[in-house]
């Protein structure tokens, strides 16, 4: 007779050594003012290592010469900064190793100001986040990252993660590593564990008011079958 026993462990133990890249979903399509900046993150969730980083926009290829592209090995980040209408398009990014490939696509739409009468200066304006995904599920063993960008909004900002309502810092172990740059926010937890889970909150302020997103974290370990 042939039974099925189904064990919860984490990957740690269990590593598949001969994976392609598999990265962390986005949003589809983000609407923003002209003159901002948007970041674009590129991170990955599995695979093995070396992982190398393309991004695109509208199928061409975007190049460090011209953009400001910063990659590493599980992460890759493209910034745009003072964008215009024609700033507009498909942007790409493709993670490939040895075993394959994957990619994110982000629709962004650049729109003009409006100009009224409550309205005089563009950068007299609190401050707007780009949204964050509502749930993410990792698996134990995992890194977890995520963005906080600023959209729209006067310089200088103050950045806040917390988690469950309670303020993170970078803990002793250095799993938890907070990177704060002018327009935005990298949280970055490291060999997720199970107790990870959670309701993850950025806020950012400025003189002029604040704004805030959340997405909710949940940790799975690994399913392993096993057949008698």
């Amino acid at each position: 007779m042939h039974f099925e026993t189904i064990i919860w462990i984490a990957p740690v133990f269990f590593q598949n050594l001969a994976d392609k890249p598999s990265l962390l979903r986005t949003i589809s399509e983000q609407k923003i003012l002209t003159n901002a900046s948007y970041v674009l993150q590129c991170v990955v969730q599995s695979g093995s290592q070396p992982i190398f980083f393309e991004w695109f926009k509208d199928n061409q290829s975007l190049t460090s010469a011209v953009y400001k592209i910063e990659s590493h090995r599980i992460l890759s980040i493209l910034t745009l900064e003072n964008l215009q209408t024609n700033s507009s398009g498909l942007y790409k990014c493709q993670a490939r190793n040895v075993f394959g490939s994957d990619f994110i696509e982000t629709n962004l739409i650049v729109q003009g100001l409006f100009i009224s009468a409550f309205l005089f200066f563009n950068d007299s304006l609190e401050p707007s986040l780009s949204g964050f995904h509502p749930r993410i599920t990792q698996r134990e063993g995992s890194n977890f990252i995520l963005t906080c960008s600023v959209i729209d909004g006067q310089e200088p900002f103050n950045f806040v993660w917390t988690k469950n309502g309670h303020r993170l810092a970078k803990d002793n172990q250095s799993r938890v590593v907070i990177d704060s740059k002018p327009n935005y926010s990298l949280l970055t937890l490291l060999k997720l564990i199970s107790s990870d889970s959670g309701n993850y909150s950025c806020s950012v302020s400025n003189r002029f008011g604040i704004d805030s997103q959340w997405s909710v974290l949940q940790v799975k370990g690994l399913m392993i079958c096993l057949y008698h």
